[in-house]
């Protein structure tokens, strides 16, 4: 009997550690998410700017999808970081207002950035390649089941061409 219990204690104990550690990696997907998705906001604001450095913030929050105050602030984290240099033309006729130049330190960041961003699209690209071949194989396996056969199935899941 005191065997029983402490084995029961102990199936508890596990199931708790394995509830937490469940709960902790989707605190950290949701941050490494998070972490990603600045990461290519400044990647894409890096990228942007090395184009097109007379660009306002305006003209930036449009094109990058973000708002303005967004644009704001993620101009001046990169310029903080020291990988985006501000200077100002109001002196110039065309009152141009602020030319952004990456710095040095600003290139080697995008180079790395680039490099960072192709490896997780990469790895994004091949599991959806393997998802797609699981569905493939799933919708083939249950075509199998069905009378039709799988090319009656996908004609009644998937829209012919002309027809979109």
């Amino acid at each position: 009997m005191h065997t029983q219990s402490a084995e029961l204690m102990l199936v508890r104990r596990l199931k708790k550690s394995i509830q937490e550690i469940g709960e902790s990696r989707i605190i950290s997907v949701h941050l490494l998410n998070k972490f990603r998705m600045e990461d290519e906001i400044h990647y894409r604001l890096l990228k942007l700017l090395e184009e097109t450095p007379d660009v306002t913030q305006r003209e930036l929050a449009a094109r990058l999808d973000i708002s303005l105050g967004k644009a704001n602030y993620c101009l001046r984290a990169l310029t903080a970081r020291g990988w985006v240099k501000m200077d100002n033309f109001r002196r110039n006729p065309n009152k141009m207002g602020y030319v952004y130049l990456l710095t040095p330190k600003g290139v080697e960041e995008k180079a790395r950035m680039t490099v960072s961003f192709l490896r997780h699209k990469l790895h994004e690209f091949d599991a959806l390649k393997a998802e797609i071949e699981r569905l493939q194989l799933e919708v083939e396996n249950s075509a199998a089941a069905c009378r039709g056969g799988p090319d009656h199935l996908m004609r009644t899941i998937a829209p012919k061409e002309n027809e979109q």
